[in-house]
């Protein structure tokens, strides 16, 4: 999501393709998202909204739980994109940072990683980076140094305590270890 108080000149139209009010209103439809969900099963786990580690991830989390999402969710979801860096250990100083805004809020629940991935060339197309800038997704990785990477991310999330790592995507021809050959058959990159 992107927030009318935190970011400049964004769409607030609706036809943005993502959320773009403000972190309170943010707040009141994830508070009531949350109500609705625990009413029909009260078992459920609630994901907060994803805040992104690229593109203001930390202001964005600190406005929205500031504003009274604190109390709408059971797991904090976070994509931990590494927008200055890539060099994943840089990635545990993301990790507690969003570890403690989330206590300075009162949540001290599970936090997973709900997307992560980075740039990877394919063997069967040019592939391009998607931003300028220092960050991983500033650059195409070969695929031995994509493997490498995809491996140190995953255990450093785990090595601080993130439960769950969602990795965009296995397959989509960018951010991925596989490939489509013109029969659609999906190998492995070599």
């Amino acid at each position: 999501p992107a927030f009318s108080d935190i970011e400049q000149n964004i769409d607030t139209s609706g036809k943005a393709g993502f959320f773009s009010g403000s972190s309170s209103d943010m707040a009141k439809l994830a508070s009531r998202a949350k109500q609705i969900i625990n009413e029909i099963d009260p078992a459920a786990k609630v994901l907060s909204p994803p805040m992104t580690g690229h593109y203001q991830g930390l202001k964005r989390l600190e406005a929205f739980l500031k504003n009274g999402g604190a109390d709408s969710f059971d797991i904090l979801s976070f994509h931990f994109y590494l927008a200055d860096s890539i060099e994943p250990l840089d990635l545990p100083k993301l990790i507690t940072s969003v570890r403690s805004i989330g206590a300075k809020y009162g949540f001290d629940g599970p936090i997973w990683n709900t997307e992560i991935g980075v740039i990877i060339q394919s063997p069967v197309k040019k592939v391009s980076a998607f931003e300028s800038g220092n960050g991983l997704l500033s650059f195409v990785l070969s695929e031995e140094v994509g493997a490498r990477t995809l491996a140190k991310l995953l255990l450093l999330s785990y090595g601080c305590g993130v439960e769950r790592v969602y990795w965009l995507s296995w397959d989509n021809g960018t951010m991925a270890l596989t490939y489509k050959d013109s029969a659609d058959v999906r190998y492995l990159n070599k």
